[in-house]
């Protein structure tokens, strides 16, 4: 998650919201899989070398811009009750879902996976490590991940009548349920 880190240098930061306004600008005028790192270094106004010091390709600019929507999605289930930033982040996706479901109907839908999964797994670590637990980790990340992932992309299809508010806290109890799961069967079998 090195990426995710705030630069301290104004000039990274200002090439940095230069590459990702210069992806986002192109993801909505040509989608994902017609996007190239050299697209977006003309858009951002930046040589291929540099766009490049900054991001090994356009996967990691999409990751970059993902992690603050993500990361709530993927800290559902480590608290008793949902965080109401992930009904924030949910109500956003349904008002943005014809890029979400382009989105995910892309080349950028394993970017988003990897990255769901890894933000998982971090908050897992934590866990499994103080619980003990024998189930790899990236195993019940994976399982999360997918699973959050495809449930929103049917949701924002619009055929089922559901609020936001039922999606993010359904996104919880699942995600939630899921882990305490896997608590109690170790704890059975120890």
């Amino acid at each position: 998650m090195s990426g995710n880190i705030e630069p301290t240098d104004r000039r990274v930061r200002r090439t940095r919201t230069a590459i990702v306004a210069a992806f986002n600008e192109l993801l909505f005028a040509k989608g994902y899989d017609a996007i190239s790192a050299g697209d977006v270094a003309e858009r951002a106004d930046v040589g291929r070398s540099t766009f490049y010091q900054h991001y090994s390709g356009k996967d990691a600019v999409l990751a970059q811009s993902l992690f603050g929507l993500l990361k709530p999605i993927a800290q559902a289930g480590f608290d008793t009750s949902p965080d109401p930033m992930l009904t924030v982040v949910v109500e956003h996706m349904w008002s943005n879902r014809r890029l979400g479901r382009t989105l995910f109907a892309s080349g950028a839908r394993p970017v988003m996976n990897r990255l769901l999964r890894d933000l998982i797994a971090e908050a897992l670590s934590a866990k499994m490590e103080r619980d003990g637990s024998a189930l790899p980790r990236s195993l019940l990340a994976t399982h999360l991940a997918h699973g959050h992932l495809a449930l929103l992309d049917e949701w924002m299809s619009g055929r089922h009548g559901c609020p936001a508010s039922i999606m993010a806290e359904s996104i919880h109890e699942l995600a939630h349920a899921s882990i305490h799961r896997v608590d109690a069967t170790l704890d059975s079998g120890r």
